[in-house]
């Protein structure tokens, strides 16, 4: 009987140390896990394809409409070669500079940090050109972390990395609005990347619900 009990003492003890582990595991199966979105220039360069077709039917429905039933064939072909070239300009321009993503998105953090007007920074193409990175940061706005989704990038300073999730509550964020500037003085914009501040105080990209 002595030994039952001995037994009996020993398990009921054991189960008080299992349980509560037991508890902690299974809530943290029940954590949700983290969505991470890409940077709005990969969001844009991956979009290329859908704009291309877009801009295709809607060129030959311009062009049917203006050349008239007589010569809708001919009106369609036009309208359609016509919003074919006008997306692979674009398209170009945004899978070009979506190659160097990780300079792209290097100098948006910078332009976050930066206490100057407009923050620019050379970018080499890797082709022999060489563009001029123009980055302006917006004033900063509150942003509540519920509504915030972190990045996953790879930078030149920081490698593969992503951006840190923030808490629920108001955080400090910025809209970096930039653009490249071509040696030729031609230009193109960038989509607009909005960026969040970390405890530390450091700057990363974020994509935000609202």
């Amino acid at each position: 009987m002595k030994n039952l009990s001995k037994h009996f003492l020993f398990f009921a003890a054991l189960s008080m140390v299992v349980t509560p582990l037991g508890q902690s595991a299974e809530a943290a199966s029940k954590e949700p896990k983290v969505k991470y979105e890409k940077t709005e220039l990969e969001k844009a360069s991956g979009k290329c394809l859908w704009q291309g077709i877009a801009a295709v039917f809607v060129g030959a429905l311009v062009g049917t409409i203006v050349a008239g039933r007589k010569k809708r064939g001919k009106g369609a072909a036009l309208g359609a070669g016509a919003g074919l070239a006008i997306a692979g300009v674009n398209c170009a321009l945004v899978r070009k500079a979506a190659k160097k993503k990780q300079a792209m998105i290097d100098a948006q953090i910078a332009t976050a940090q930066f206490n100057g007007e407009n923050y620019r920074t050379n970018i080499d193409y890797g082709d022999g050109e060489t563009v001029t990175f123009v980055g302006e940061r917006g004033d900063e706005e509150k942003i509540d972390g519920d509504y915030l989704r972190p990045v996953k990038f790879q930078s030149i300073a920081m490698g593969k990395t992503s951006s840190p999730v923030l808490p629920k509550g108001s955080q400090f964020c910025r809209q970096i609005d930039s653009g490249v500037i071509a040696a030729d003085g031609s230009q193109s914009l960038l989509p607009t990347q909005l960026t969040c501040r970390d405890s530390n105080g450091d700057w990363y990209p974020y994509s935000s619900e609202i």
